[in-house]
């Protein structure tokens, strides 16, 4: 939490066979949902967001960090979710292992708030909460938007997609500092 009271919270939920992320914007004590992950069931081969069925958590000194990993299909996806309390914000670096051509990749968020402003890789999604995507080494995004907003649904994509490999993405939500 900041000095004026203000933070985010990301809990986990089981959700059929997977955890499904619930994220929330906490400011002098009260809560609202900002995202919810979109989870398919388990016969989707691409599923919308990565099948997450295993969950460790680690305390770090800057903020804990979730380690999660889990399959669909022949894929295998590993999340980590680092909580930076100082500033507000979480960091998202997903990577999912292919040996065919996806035909979907990314993660897909149910928005409960309306969206303040979209474009240039970022997203505002209340007033002083950010989301951004992020390249990944030396990549940017190629193509379509990274973050893709339709009504009340937010992806964050793949920069590409290679028939096999590993593929990454990474995104951040943080509180905006005001000046």
């Amino acid at each position: 939490m900041t000095e004026q009271g203000s933070g985010l919270r990301l809990t986990f939920a089981w959700s059929g066979d997977r955890y499904a992320q619930q994220i929330d914007y906490c400011h002098r004590g009260a809560a609202a949902r900002l995202l919810t992950s979109r989870e398919d069931d388990d016969r989707a081969v691409w599923p919308i967001s990565p099948p997450l069925q295993q969950l460790t958590l680690e305390p770090r000194p800057r903020g804990p960090v979730a380690l999660l990993v889990g399959m669909a299909g022949t894929s295998h996806w590993s999340v980590s979710i680092e909580a930076d309390n100082d500033p507000a914000q979480m960091t998202f670096d997903v990577a999912c292992r292919v040996g065919q051509q996806p035909t979907f990749l990314g993660s897909t968020y149910d928005c409960e708030q309306p969206l303040r402003a979209a474009g240039e890789g970022r997203v505002i999604l209340v007033d002083g909460v950010v989301l951004e995507w992020l390249p990944v080494c030396a990549e940017t995004a190629t193509g379509a938007e990274p973050i893709q907003v339709a009504q009340h649904q937010i992806q964050i994509v793949a920069a590409r997609h290679p028939a096999t490999g590993t593929l990454r993405w990474k995104y951040r939500l943080a509180l905006e500092t005001l000046h």
